[in-house]
């Protein structure tokens, strides 16, 4: 074999190489596998990016090839075929053998089969004969015909998306003086998490809402046009229902005058305002190069690492940008708030927009200042439930029992309640500083969530009986001046709000935006389906029960069944039996070293494995200093079969030292 004929079989691994990396990392390219996976659908434009991305991971592709290559071109190495084919294989090998792990791994089936097929095909093609090399090269030059048709399809999708500059389409007379605006987007809260079984607000659970619900108007029938983010964000904010990422920041937001004082941010990294023109230097503008450089090298990993390494990367979680930092959702809400602080003891008006994530699963909070989880934590079943049952990973079949589904309920409760006390803190925040009746305050939701039981919850069909949880969403309005409360029955869409934003800031909009929240609404679909959007039986969230409002000892929230009523109290005390289980594997998550400031109480996530189910007939609770600190829930294991999965939370007015899993009876 000669020096050339080297040369041109190594050729052809290399693009057989690079004809199956382009296929396997297009093969998973759906919107929802994105949506799910990376955080490149913020801006239309993040999908040029997303191409960006892989054109520079397959350059450090080619870097690996390019030694052997100069190896081969320019040395003379013995002509024997086994040390060329130990040669002309390393680079390929190594590549193939991370795709294969990370596949392997995670247990999807079609990119491991095609991954398995182009393996076979290089290795039969250089150790047969020239047939299998002619067969081989055909193989190549169709992945190769096929892959450049899926990337120029995809491109062509982006291409009206390379303008960054959204269409002004708004008044640009801004002489008049404004009122100041206050538009909160909770994530994930639908408006039946808030209302008990006869629709009223939950007062108990969430007293800032329910009193702002009481000084407002409350347009008690609204609906979502879209049952995801990077869609009902900018739909809301635009008010049209075809708007994408890349229409923000909003075009309004130019047509205010300069002192108008402009700051807000995202969780998941939308612009809510004019970096030029916002408030702090502290607000980050997730779409920079610098963040998205950091973002992706932690995506890749993601993508392309085994889950035994990547588990070590920082998680993607349910955010879409600045993966990197380590600032968590209260963090971000905070900063916010204090700069509304600042700007309402200036007499400057202002406008900002906050999106917040701190009612999304994973549901990790017990106040608005902070979390009780370490979002670091590996929450696999290795080591206890999550908060969800829709991790397909790890939960294939979605099981999820009763128990499970109720401390789901009540762990979100907890984070409504996160957010109730951040709204609770800008109306004090407002009206101290003398600017709350001046002030025009929206708060509602992209979205809301199903807890349908052994489901998805966010895969909701408009069949089920949980679907209006998930496009059902809370909005109140106080409009400036506004004195009185006023509940609107009537069928509103959150796309509206922008119109009624827009007549109070004084700012006229063209007539390609929708109406606004004083005519009903004429919304027909749900991401773009034709929907029926009446909803003639109660919602099966307030059906099931199961939220905070209902809790058996409100001292302990997340405690549930019979037993939460004696947590609090000594072991020795209650009446029944409670012994100790010998055989149980505990995990236990103490990221919380200070008391939580909302209630002066130190709370931790517990789990572990049991051997065997040997609580039937009683309940799981968790013992420390012979004090009852919280109930466990069990369940079926599905990575360790024949073992009992429990996880619980643990709290205590002091230092939580060891807590014991007992079985009381």
């Amino acid at each position: 074999m000669n020096k050339v004929s080297q040369v041109k079989i190594f050729n052809k691994t290399y693009w057989a190489t690079s004809a199956h990396f382009w296929l396997f990392v297009l093969l998973p390219f759906t919107q929802e596998r994105v949506q799910q996976t990376t955080f490149l659908v913020v801006h239309e434009t993040t999908v040029m990016k997303l191409f960006i991305g892989y054109g520079i991971l397959h350059i450090l592709l080619t870097s690996l090839f390019v030694p052997f290559w100069l190896l081969i071109r320019l040395r003379d190495i013995p002509r024997t075929a086994q040390f060329f084919r130990s040669v002309i294989f390393i680079p390929s090998s190594v590549y193939f053998s991370l795709i294969m792990s990370k596949w392997l791994f995670n247990r999807e089936a079609v990119p491991l089969i095609i991954t398995a097929l182009f393996l076979c095909a290089l290795l039969m093609g250089h150790q047969l004969n020239e047939t299998i090399n002619k067969l081989l090269q055909d193989v190549v030059m169709i992945g190769l015909g096929v892959a450049v048709v899926i990337s120029g399809g995809l491109a062509m999708t982006t291409i009206p998306a390379l303008s960054w500059a959204p269409p002004s389409t708004f008044s640009e007379d801004s002489s008049v003086q404004i009122p100041n605006l206050v538009w909160i987007i909770l994530d994930e809260l639908g408006i039946n998490a808030l209302t008990n079984n006869y629709g009223v607000i939950d007062s108990t659970s969430y007293p800032a809402i329910a009193e702002l619900q009481k000084k407002s108007t409350w347009y008690s029938n609204t609906v979502t046009p879209h049952t995801w983010t990077v869609n009902a964000v900018p739909t809301m904010l635009t008010g049209d229902v075809k708007a994408k990422g890349k229409d923000l920041p909003m075009a309004w937001m130019k047509s205010l005058s300069e002192g108008v004082a402009q700051f807000g941010y995202s969780d998941i990294g939308l612009p809510m305002c004019l970096q030029e023109s916002c408030h702090s230097a502290e607000y980050i503008n997730a779409t920079s190069y610098g963040t998205f450089t950091k973002d992706l090298s932690i995506v890749i990993g993601h993508k392309f690492l085994p889950s035994v390494l990547s588990k070590y990367l920082p998680q993607l979680g349910t955010s879409w940008a600045r993966f990197g930092e380590s600032r968590r959702r209260s963090q971000t809400a905070r900063w916010w708030v204090d700069e509304l602080k600042k700007v309402t003891l200036t007499d400057s008006p202002f406008v900002t927009v906050a999106h917040s994530l701190i009612t999304h699963h994973p549901w990790t909070y017990d106040g608005f200042s902070g979390s009780f989880i370490n979002p670091q934590t590996n929450y696999s079943t290795h080591h206890f439930f999550p908060a969800t049952c829709d991790d397909a990973i790890n939960f294939g079949n979605y099981l999820c029992t009763d128990e499970i589904m109720k401390l789901n309920k009540r762990i979100y409760g907890v984070n409504i309640r996160a957010a109730d006390e951040m709204i609770a803190e800008v109306v004090s925040v407002l009206e101290e500083n003398g600017k709350y009746d001046s002030t025009m305050i929206v708060v509602t939701a992209d979205h809301g969530f199903a807890f349908a039981k052994n489901k998805d919850g966010r895969r909701i069909a408009p069949s089920d009986v949980y679907w209006q949880d998930l496009v059902k969403v809370p909005l109140f309005v106080k409009y400036p001046n506004q004195k009185q409360g006023e509940v609107v029955t009537g069928l509103r869409s959150t796309d509206q709000i922008l119109s009624s934003v827009l007549h109070e800031l004084n700012l006229a909009p063209k007539s390609n935006i929708s109406s606004s929240l004083l005519e009903e609404s004429n919304i027909q679909t749900v991401d773009g389906n034709p929907q029926n959007l009446e909803f003639p039986t109660a919602s099966q969230l307030n059906t099931d029960r199961g939220i905070i409002g209902q809790a058996e000892n409100p001292s302990y929230l997340y405690a549930l069944g019979p037993a939460a009523k004696i947590m609090g109290k000594s072991k020795d005390s209650v009446i029944g039996s409670i012994s100790p289980v010998t055989d149980a594997t505990m995990f236990v998550d103490r990221h919380r070293n200070t008391p939580s400031p909302s209630d002066q109480q130190y709370r931790h996530l517990v789990g572990g494995f049991l051997n065997t189910e040997i609580c039937l007939e009683g309940y799981l609770v968790l013992v420390d200093e012979n004090i009852l600190i919280g109930t466990a829930h069990s369940y079926p294991s599905f990575q360790q079969p024949g073992k009992i999965g429990f996880w619980g939370v643990v709290q205590s007015s002091e230092p939580i030292s060891n807590p014991q899993l007992h079985c009381f009876k």
